[in-house]
């Protein structure tokens, strides 16, 4: 039996789906699990063992997986990879007749090159979250950057203009200039990452050794993105429900009275007081 999940054009979707196939694999050896996603994300099953290579028309099933709702995710679904899972095993459950459920791999499964010429230590920032990227910006990076200059930051992100900290100086300039393959292999070599809650911490859960400093300030649960190698900061928010759950409009912009009632002007911009509330001496102190 073929099957094939159809997933949206967000990186971090397809990210999670390498642990999810690895949670069915588990139970479903004989089924040949398949994603049909744009052609450049494709490059994240490069190496994989679970995914098999076949075309949609050859599938004997076709899955949406669409992203779990919002009270999945904080309750029963816990973090994306787990609500992800529940969604297909539920609906391979509902192919074959049967009721199984494995949650062995809680971390992306990526296979990266072996090797980078020219890699050290070096922290990775992304200040682009896609569409979202408004609502989840800090306004501190360069303030970061300037109070390392021990640290070789390197900067990534889409080849648009949608960074909300678009120039940054003293860093390495990667943005727009990588393959996802090459991100990959970007992210596994690096000491540290520090980013919103996006794709790239996805990517860095596959690698024990990165050090990822997820900026969370109080929009998004931590429970989403938290993975053994992630530190999250995060702030109090009176319009959040409590701490650490967020108040869930990230995906909303740009910033208004809908999106954040506290938003924070700094350098001509706004942005949500949440994450003007982290301070960059919390995120120099997790560099070491």
């Amino acid at each position: 039996m073929k099957i094939m999940f159809h997933t949206n054009n967000h990186l971090g979707d397809v990210v999670i789906m390498t642990a999810v196939i690895a949670n069915l694999k588990s139970c479903y050896p004989d089924i040949e699990f398949g994603v049909d996603t744009a052609p450049h994300y494709m490059e994240v099953f490069d190496g994989n063992p679970n995914i098999s290579r076949f075309k949609k028309e050859e599938a004997d099933h076709y899955i949406e997986c669409v992203y779990a709702p919002f009270s999945q995710r904080i309750a029963n679904g816990g973090s994306c990879i787990k609500a992800f899972t529940i969604n297909a095993f539920g609906a391979v459950n509902r192919i074959t007749g049967r009721n199984e459920f494995c949650l062995l791999r809680t971390t992306a499964e990526l296979y990266p090159t072996d090797h980078l010429d020219g890699c050290g230590d070096y922290c990775i920032i992304n200040a682009n979250c896609q569409r979202c990227s408004e609502t989840k910006a800090y306004p501190y990076y360069q303030d970061v950057v300037d109070s390392r200059p021990d640290i070789k930051f390197i900067q990534i992100g889409g080849a648009e203009e949608r960074d909300i900290t678009s120039d940054l100086t003293g860093v390495l300039d990667a943005r727009g200039k990588t393959t996802v393959k090459e991100l990959i292999g970007l992210v596994s070599h690096a000491k540290w990452v520090i980013s919103p809650p996006s794709a790239v911490v996805h990517i860095a859960s596959a690698f024990p050794n990165v050090k990822t400093i997820v900026l969370s300030g109080a929009r998004e649960p931590v429970e989403l993105t938290q993975y053994p190698n992630t530190t999250h900061l995060t702030s109090m928010c009176p319009d959040g429900w409590h701490r650490n759950k967020g108040c869930m409009k990230f995906f909303m912009r740009p910033i208004d009275s809908r999106t954040c009632m506290r938003a924070h002007m700094e350098k001509g911009r706004k942005y949500p007081q949440c994450m003007c509330d982290i301070k960059k001496d919390d995120i120099c102190a997790l560099l070491k």
